[in-house]
């Protein structure tokens, strides 16, 4: 099946209008170099921020075992108890910290690299588009011949 001489240039000015609309949207794209240090910084503080509240849970935490641990005796039963439950609170607060800054590095991909893909994938969508505007062009240049030479 081939495309008629009418349906070729329809076809070209569809691709044509695609790759307008395509330049138009890489113009409006946020420009990554700009943006980049931008998001690190945001990302960054906000896991910066729960690395040092990790930290100073660890340090809390480290001080009630060793607290812990010379408390043990019949008489300081109750302080023993004391700590072991501010141990088990540090301990569920620990894990909630570590879930948090799991959930926070696996939400805060590579921003710059995904908008340096799209903005790749886009460049390319184009190039492609123009290589079939220019071999539709070439096909009914071809058709175009071979038609007024058999005419």
């Amino acid at each position: 099946m081939s495309l008629s001489s009418v349906e070729g240039r329809r076809a070209a000015a569809v691709l044509e209008e695609t790759i307008r609309k395509l330049t138009f949207l890489e113009a409006i794209s946020p420009d990554i170099l700009q943006h980049r240090d931008e998001l690190t910084k945001f990302v960054g503080d906000e896991v910066s921020q729960i690395i040092g509240d990790q930290r100073l849970l660890e340090e809390r935490y480290e001080g009630l075992i060793s607290q812990r641990s010379k408390l043990r005796g019949v008489a300081n039963k109750f302080r023993y108890k004391l700590v072991q439950t501010e141990i088990e609170g540090v301990s569920r607060s620990l894990r909630n910290s570590t879930k948090s800054l799991c959930q926070n590095l696996k939400d805060n991909p590579d921003i710059s690299g995904n908008l340096f893909k799209i903005q790749r994938e886009r460049q390319d969508l184009i190039e492609i588009i123009e290589q079939t505007i220019n071999e539709v062009g070439t096909l009914h240049a071809c058709l175009a011949h071979l038609n007024f030479r058999t005419a």
